[in-house]
């Protein structure tokens, strides 16, 4: 089967020498994965490149996804899956209201994807009663369901995220940079951060690779780097190495953003004066936070070169979508 292509080009790279230089850096680049497709942008996209793949492969012919219900995995899903012969149903926990909650919502909506809302402390991994009580239904119903990590998190997004880091590192180089000091991302379910682990060892690149948690408290456990290393002797079979891989994970730097949970921030930025910083259209619930503490953290690093990896969405309303007033049981979930 033909991969699935979202988008035909690399996520662009650039470089804020204004803020490099208030912030006391050599360069400063920016993974501009938010600017992926003109309908959405964001390493989910990235992500459903693989997932989409992986479900038509297996014969599916609908995403059952689980998320909060701001979810930018599912907002994407939503607006892609039509394109490719698949449906997405979701079942989404509350969430704490936001702009891009809703907006996301709204999005979800409108593309036609089917919620099933559930109780905030509604257990959704793969085995769970909910999760089997749906995917039972969706058989019974003729449909041949396949299943997607909470969030959008699985080994397929981890493996996305392995090949982004093997990208981002060609264009650093294009740079006529040979090394970057620490590479900054917000981190929910930490499938993404998992992946840039992964192939950040695959490529032997000594960065300190630095998680903005947003979803609890904990800083990434055994399960983080059970995935990062299933991700990575994978990955390094897909990339024809002859060898097995035997570098081990580098324990990634935790900074917890939990007290904001998913809510806003919007207060400004030190920096947000600057017109190239105004540009990413940083949100206030993921990247925006993540920017945030690598301001704070970046001082300790004079004239050293840093990566911000921007992995949310910046793009506008879809202008084929109609947007819809939610429904009272929608409306519900955004607490």
């Amino acid at each position: 089967m033909k991969h699935i292509s979202l988008f035909n080009q690399e996520s662009p790279m650039e470089e804020l020498p204004q803020t490099a230089s208030m912030l006391g850096l050599g360069k400063l680049f920016v993974k501009r994965d938010d600017m992926l497709t003109p309908e959405f942008g964001g390493c989910k996209v990235r992500n459903l490149n693989r997932q989409f793949t992986h479900a038509l492969e297996n014969g599916a012919d609908t995403l059952l996804m689980a998320a909060r219900v701001g979810s930018n995995a599912v907002a994407a899903a939503s607006l892609f899956a039509k394109k490719y012969g698949l449906r997405v149903s979701a079942i989404l926990k509350p969430q704490v209201v936001s702009y891009t909650c809703r907006f996301n919502l709204e999005i979800i909506a409108a593309a036609g994807t089917e919620i099933i809302p559930v109780p905030a402390g509604t257990l959704l991994h793969s085995k769970s009663p909910t999760v089997t009580r749906e995917m039972t239904r969706l058989t019974s119903e003729g449909r041949r369901p396949q299943f997607v990590g909470f969030g959008g998190g699985d080994i397929q997004a981890a493996l996305a995220q392995a090949s982004a880091v093997k990208e981002m590192w060609m264009q650093i180089k294009s740079n006529g940079i040979e090394e970057l000091e620490k590479i900054y991302v917000a981190g929910a379910s930490f499938s993404t951060a998992a992946g840039m682990a992964a192939g950040l060892s695959l490529l032997g690149i000594k960065s300190k690779l630095v998680i903005v948690g947003l979803a609890h408290e904990d800083a990434p456990d055994d399960h983080f780097f059970n995935k990062a290393n299933e991700a990575a002797k994978l990955a390094n079979v897909e990339w024809g190495n002859t060898t097995d891989h035997n570098m081990p994970i580098d324990a990634p730097q935790f900074h917890c953003a939990f007290k904001e949970a998913f809510g806003e921030i919007t207060e400004p930025l030190q920096i947000e004066s600057l017109d190239e910083v105004k540009a990413l259209q940083l949100d206030p619930v993921y990247t925006r936070k993540a920017f945030s503490y690598m301001m704070q953290d970046a001082g300790q690093h004079a004239g050293k070169n840093c990566l911000f990896w921007h992995t949310g969405n910046s793009r506008p309303w879809p202008e084929y979508l109609i947007r819809p007033e939610l429904e009272a049981t929608l409306s519900a979930l955004l607490i």
